[in-house]
């Protein structure tokens, strides 16, 4: 993200939300969800942080989320913050598990998919490429990776890149 754009995070993982405690920031004084339903305004759900990034977070696990993400407002809130953003990052649950995602899709212009190293078999990322519509897939993100063992053995090849010429 370059400096000065305005970013929104979404929390739309209704069942799990994490990103409260994931970046230390405490409950919410008012969760995404209560906006979902149409109890708030968008605006009352908005927290702002100090890095530029407005964060928009669930403050209570929801039971029914496919309910909530079915209705009407999910379109008109996501739509909204599409015009306040030039960024919009929504965190969703995982894609193969439960039926969220299917109703969050329509809304989004792209998509990034989340593989979690040693853990995502390759038949999970191939059912989630098929769940997933194509033509919305940009990317793709490896969480939980780590540095091969033998990565520090490659300074050998320093050798090939040619030394500036000196004057």
């Amino acid at each position: 993200m370059s400096a000065g754009r305005r970013v929104a995070l979404i929390e739309l993982d209704l069942r799990r939300p994490s990103i409260s405690e994931d970046l230390s920031l405490g409950r919410p004084p008012v969760g995404l969800e209560r906006v979902l339903t149409g109890e708030v305004p968008l605006d009352a759900a908005c927290q702002r942080s100090d890095t530029g990034v407005d964060l928009f977070v669930v403050d209570e696990p929801v039971k029914n989320a496919h309910e909530i993400l079915a209705r009407r407002e999910i379109g008109d809130v996501l739509g909204e913050l599409n015009e306040r953003y030039e960024t919009t990052i929504i965190d969703t649950p995982p894609v193969l598990v439960v039926p969220d995602v299917s109703l969050i899709l329509p809304h989004v212009e792209a998509c990034v998919a989340v593989i979690r190293n040693r853990t995502t078999p390759m038949s999970g990322i191939r059912a989630m490429l098929n769940v997933l519509p194509r033509q919305k897939v940009t990317g793709a993100f490896l969480n939980d990776s780590t540095e091969p063992r033998h990565f520090g053995t490659y300074d050998y090849y320093s050798g090939y890149h040619e030394k500036p010429a000196e004057d």
